[in-house]
């Protein structure tokens, strides 16, 4: 717990650092419930690993696919997997965060390719990135090409197309995912691209990171992120109810 408390202080001082330099695209780390989704990504990907990595004295390669500043590879490796971030563009002011700066980093303009070997990681990861590009079974192509026979794609955040959150948001303007998916749609697309899906589920009945409303809301609510994240598990796996979970996730492996 306190390797969490401590994880969960450093992520919102990445986002008051880079909020002082005008960075505002960091709010889903400024408050506990939003940061500690990160925190849960981080350490089901290395639990999952842990299970199934079958070299004991070899640390495996991850690609942290859409990396943006960097949260999710920087989580990772404290976690002991090697790995590296990718994004098409550099975030601005991430060398004032040293801890994010001095993670290994890949940047390319390409709407898909990857400037990545055949076969060249054991696992690559989308934290909220399937949704956002352009090509999204180009995306796939690619991620299967540069991954491992074997290797694991973990999905998380990808936006459900029945959820209350997101229809909420775009009723209120705020809609950020102009693509979202279903459960059955993302299964076919990724059989499509050569993945076996080994799991999936629903997640995020109860909203993380409140986007648009007011700090201090966002504060208190952040508080409760111990009870709340909890009662999502349980409330995303009820049928029916969990058609309005905010996001679908899984893992796939590559054939």
């Amino acid at each position: 717990m306190q390797k969490v408390k401590e994880e969960l202080s450093q992520l919102q001082k990445f986002a008051q650092t880079g909020k002082k330099f005008n960075n505002n695209d960091l709010e889903h780390l400024d408050a506990p419930m939003g940061a500690y989704n990160y925190i849960r990504m981080a350490d089901f990907i290395s639990k999952h690993i842990g299970k199934n990595w079958p070299i004991k004295d070899k640390k495996p390669r991850f690609l942290d696919w859409g990396c943006g500043y960097g949260q999710v590879t920087w989580l990772l490796r404290n976690r002991d997997i090697d790995a590296k971030g990718f994004d098409v563009e550099e975030r601005q002011h991430v060398k004032n965060i040293p801890e994010l700066a001095a993670l290994e980093m890949s940047y390319g303009n390409h709407p898909s390719n990857l400037p990545f070997e055949d076969n060249t990681f054991d696992a690559v990861s989308s934290c909220g990135v399937l949704e956002h590009v352009p090509m999204p079974f180009d995306s796939l192509k690619e991620i299967h090409r540069i991954l491992k026979p074997g290797g694991y794609f973990y999905i998380f955040m990808l936006p459900q197309k029945t959820s209350w959150v997101e229809n909420l948001s775009k009723w209120r303007g705020h809609d950020i995912h102009p693509v979202k998916y279903g459960m059955a749609q993302t299964k076919k697309m990724l059989k499509d691209n050569g993945f076996e899906i080994e799991k999936m589920w629903r997640f995020n009945l109860i909203p993380k990171n409140l986007t648009g409303l007011p700090k201090g809301l966002k504060r208190i609510y952040g508080r409760f992120y111990k009870i709340l994240y909890p009662l999502d598990y349980i409330l995303s796996k009820i049928p029916l109810l969990n058609l309005l979970s905010g996001v679908v996730e899984g893992v796939a492996r590559k054939i």
